[in-house]
């Protein structure tokens, strides 16, 4: 007779096959071969569109202790993995919404024991919810990055922010206005996610849970980061081990998990 854990009565012990996977998940290594240029990345994903179009419904329920987050579960169970192998210091993220991300990096962040601090950007804050602004980890900036980003990042600020970085891109304007001007200021080993580049996932918020129909994305937002890369080659790789994390281009980010070298 086995209980629910698995766990039979006369043995009191866990099955072979879970003993073998915890030895296996202790004893293993990340490919070294993980580092991969942009350009050699295809297009391939192991996700089909009604895959995709049961992720967006889950999406849109997302939420960090009552605040909305927006993301799929996919990429919630990678950016986990990420910040606690990585353990950034600083994280900078462009497109705020109800500060639901910003709080679930910050408290992430502080699980894993990492002194950090989270900034925020938005053209709006009208959505930001109060929970998100009670946190002292966290900055909220209300700015237009097309023109602004001089101003709320000056130089001096840039240079004294502690490393290793996080960057999440998703603000939905030409990559040169965010990531051209904080690019220089970079170091090898700070990481860089431009989210939404797979061409198939959803056009317009809540698509496929509050809303009718299915719009994909395209290319345009994938097309933007390979110019980014192109005129940047040898300062970024593709890290295919959080990029592929559910198999090749297992994410709503395409080819998107880049490590400055």
């Amino acid at each position: 007779m086995a209980d629910v854990s698995g766990h039979t009565k006369e043995q009191n012990t866990y099955p072979d096959d879970y003993v073998t996977a915890h030895k296996t998940f202790e004893a293993r290594n990340i490919d070294e071969n993980r580092f991969v240029k942009f350009e050699e990345r295809d297009t391939r994903t192991v996700l089909t569109v009604a895959m995709i179009k049961t992720l967006c419904h889950g999406k849109y329920q997302t939420n960090w202790n009552g605040v909305e987050v927006l993301k799929s579960s996919l990429d919630l169970i990678t950016m986990q993995d990420l910040f606690g192998r990585e353990k950034p210091a600083t994280v900078i993220e462009f497109g705020s919404y109800t500060g639901g991300c910003a709080l679930w990096y910050a408290d992430l962040l502080k699980c894993f024991g990492v002194k950090s601090h989270v900034y925020s950007i938005d053209i709006s804050l009208d959505c930001l919810h109060k929970t998100a602004k009670m946190r002292e980890d966290i900055t909220f900036i209300k700015a237009d990055v097309t023109k602004d980003m001089e101003k709320v990042f000056p130089e001096k600020m840039l240079k004294e922010l502690p490393h290793p970085w996080f960057i999440s891109e998703d603000c939905h304007v030409p990559l040169e206005y965010t990531l051209g001007y904080l690019e220089p200021f970079m170091e090898p080993g700070d990481y860089l996610l431009v989210e939404d580049t797979h061409p198939s996932f959803c056009a317009h918020t809540g698509q496929g849970l509050y809303t009718p129909g299915f719009d994909e994305v395209g290319f345009e937002k994938l097309n933007d980061l390979t110019e980014f890369l192109k005129s940047r080659s040898g300062k970024f790789v593709v890290d295919s081990h959080y990029t592929d994390f559910f198999g090749y281009n297992g994410s709503s980010s395409m080819n998107s998990y880049l490590k400055r070298v």
